[in-house]
């Protein structure tokens, strides 16, 4: 379960901006209380004992040292199935791709 929370506004914007779907399996959320705020690189990264594991990923994927696993460029709107099944991986579950969309929807997001 995620330590982040998100006021009404913002998981309206995430439902919304990505078009009521799951960035995952591109299937319809159907109702707001079913949308899910996934962290791409997941929170647990942002503990001191993975500072190893989020390098490598930063590395890997050409982001900032500074990046904010917070932020909304890290964040993207999914179903519960997905968030559940994908939970603090990080294997096949980030992607370029997907690192892209939230980077370009954060300012939509912000608005």
């Amino acid at each position: 379960m995620s330590r982040q929370r998100f006021t009404i506004d913002e998981r309206l914007a995430f439902w919304e901006v990505y078009d009521r779907k799951c960035i995952h399996c591109q299937n319809p959320i159907l109702e707001l209380s079913n949308l899910r705020i996934d962290h791409l690189l997941p929170e647990r990264l942002a503990d001191q004992k993975s500072k190893d594991e989020l390098y490598d990923l930063l590395v890997r994927y050409s982001l900032p040292n500074n990046y904010n696993i917070f932020d909304y460029y890290n964040l993207v709107a999914s179903c519960s199935k997905c968030n559940g099944m994908k939970a603090g991986k990080t294997g096949l579950t980030i992607n370029s791709v997907k690192l892209e969309i939230a980077s370009s929807n954060a300012p939509k997001i912000v608005k």
